[in-house]
């Protein structure tokens, strides 16, 4: 096992205290992440022997030491996943994750246009697609994937401005006004119509098998996306009214968040995109799975979050940073469909009082979110152990207690954010204390987390899903 440093991340959407209190460290502004990386973007230095080195360096030296035989015929010398403790004060970017071939291509693409990796107007800065899941540490609000249409168009419906109106027209399938506007509820709205051949465009590939139903969804998230400045006007009133006209009702939810990122970002209409978007509230313990393509933003909260081995962001608005809208909208997933939950999708996301294991159907990666010693908490890991055995499977909840890390072979992150936990493999034992982390490489072999004289500690554990 190695000492391993994060690297952080001050964005303006971080937390003026809570990644500061978990690492204990100072920060000159909002601490947003704290990257356990491989990336060669942003490598997490490792203490090996004596001896500081960037993590990427020190797997291409010695790959099947620090990852293993099989993670490294699979993926090569690298570690598979990215690995991320986040914290947002206000709402991030809305933002979708190219998928694979579409990765590649504009990976390609843009280094044939000789665009540096570190460029800021740089949309994709690897070649694979990435897929992301988060964990919650705290309540974590985001909104996720394409809700249930008739849901969106009621929350569309009840907000009082043209944009939103327009939009649900177009999402209700009414016949174009004319050449471009479509119908509204207002005799002097601006038109934001769709032209239907320039929308067949922007389409992505997948398109080709969609039905009326993604089609509209399509057209109606891109008004919003595309939509200029000054149709933002009036928006937030009409937002804030709408939340309060909709409490009570399934799209209240929607509105809700739309509004909340209205009021970080006024003046942006891509807000209401938001309103289309599942609604997600995690509690602590609780996780979303989030595929590449899903449109998605977070809003507020503190998460793990563990993705495949890419820093690649398509951004379509709520945000100073660069946009790409073109190339997110061929990346988006337009069916609706409920967030996904790893947490209870199969048998390997066991849950037993001490240990939570979050497994989505992918080899990249996984995470265990554990407790050792007394629960000194005020009992809130025995909630939310109540909270977790009542969706996991009758085989789940026969497993007896254990301390032990999930078997796996491959490379793996430990880190302490509450407490100090003893991590054993079979060659070391090792105390890491909060706001500390190890490596623990593949020939290491299996290792155990258990507490240090039966003293309270909460660790996370990020490894491949091998």
């Amino acid at each position: 096992m190695f000492p391993i440093q994060p690297v952080p991340k001050t964005y303006k959407w971080g937390s003026d205290h809570r990644l500061q209190d978990i690492f204990g460290i100072d920060s000159p502004g909002p601490l947003a992440e704290m990257w356990f990386s491989g990336h060669p973007a942003s490598p997490s230095p490792v203490d090996m022997d004596g001896d500081r080195m960037a993590l990427d360096e020190a797997i291409r030296r010695a790959p099947e030491l620090m990852v293993g035989t099989e993670a490294s015929e699979t993926w090569g010398p690298v570690l598979p996943y990215l690995f991320k403790i986040i914290s947002a004060r206000i709402p991030l970017s809305l933002q979708v994750h190219p998928v694979d071939f579409e990765a590649r291509a504009g990976y390609n693409r843009e280094n044939a246009a000789g665009i540096p990796l570190d460029s800021p107007v740089r949309s994709f800065k690897d070649a694979i697609a990435k897929h992301e899941m988060v964990v919650a540490l705290e309540r974590f609000e985001a909104s996720v994937g394409f809700a249930p249409r008739p849901i969106e168009l009621a929350a569309l419906k009840a907000i009082d401005h043209p944009l939103a109106q327009a939009m649900a027209a177009e999402l209700a399938g009414k016949q174009p006004v004319g050449s471009r506007g479509l119908e509204t509820r207002y005799a002097d709205a601006p038109a934001y119509g769709v032209d239907a051949e320039d929308a067949a465009l922007a389409m992505p590939p997948a398109a080709k098998v969609w039905g009326h139903t993604q089609r509209r969804i399509f057209r109606a998230f891109r008004m919003a996306a595309t939509a200029p400045a000054d149709a933002a006007e009036g928006l937030g009133e009409a937002l804030e009214a709408a939340a309060v006209a909709c409490e009570g009702r399934r799209c209240a939810r929607l509105v809700e968040h739309a509004a909340m990122a209205s009021r970080a970002f006024p003046g942006d209409p891509s807000v209401l995109c938001v309103a289309m978007l599942n609604p997600v509230s995690l509690e602590r313990g609780e996780s979303v799975f989030i595929p590449a393509g899903t449109p998605h933003c977070y809003l507020e909260g503190t998460g793990a979050e563990i993705m495949t081995n890419s820093d690649n962001v398509l951004r379509a608005g709520m945000t100073p940073k660069h946009k790409d809208i073109p190339n997110l909208l061929r990346n988006l997933n337009c069916n609706p469909a409920p967030p996904i939950d790893p947490a209870s999708r199969a048998l390997h996301a066991l849950f037993t009082p001490n240990l939570a294991v979050y497994r989505p159907k992918l080899s990249e990666f996984m995470l265990s979110y554990g407790h050792v010693g007394a629960d000194d908490d005020s009992g809130r890991w025995g909630a939310m152990a109540q909270r977790q055995r009542a969706t996991l499977t009758d085989y789940a909840q026969t497993i007896a207690p254990s301390a032990a890390i999930p078997a796996v072979s491959g490379p793996r992150v430990l880190v302490c954010i509450e407490g100090e936990v003893l991590c054993t493999s079979r060659t070391q034992r090792v105390i890491v204390h909060k706001g500390e982390a190890s490596f623990i490489p593949a020939s290491d072999g299996r290792a155990q987390v258990t507490s240090v004289d039966g003293k309270h500690g909460v660790y996370l554990l990020a490894s491949t899903g091998l």
